[in-house]
């Protein structure tokens, strides 16, 4: 199989994912992330950024791991960390 036709698999089974399990990932984000439209977009393009360039580093990195980095690191960052995230031994 040639790379462009990986590719494009790839992006196939990308698109067919996001548009069966798109509504979950969204409600999950809101859960996941700090209150607000603009921290939420922040963290998802940071996330995406994380995730694009392990990609290309070929380091294994799933997007969901990188969002919840992420939502961590806001939530920490701007004080709206729940009372699961141990703060004490992250700061």
């Amino acid at each position: 199989m040639s790379r462009n036709a990986g590719t494009l698999i790839g992006a196939a089974g990308f698109a067919i994912g996001l548009l069966i399990q798109g509504h979950s990932l969204s409600r999950a984000a809101a859960e996941l992330f700090p209150e607000g439209q603009s921290y939420r977009l922040l963290a998802m393009l940071i996330s995406l950024a994380i995730f694009l360039v392990a990609s290309l580093t070929r380091s294994p990195l799933s997007l969901t791991m990188a969002m919840v980095g992420v939502s961590i690191g806001l939530s920490l960052r701007f004080g709206e960390a729940s009372a699961s995230v141990p703060s004490g031994r992250l700061s």
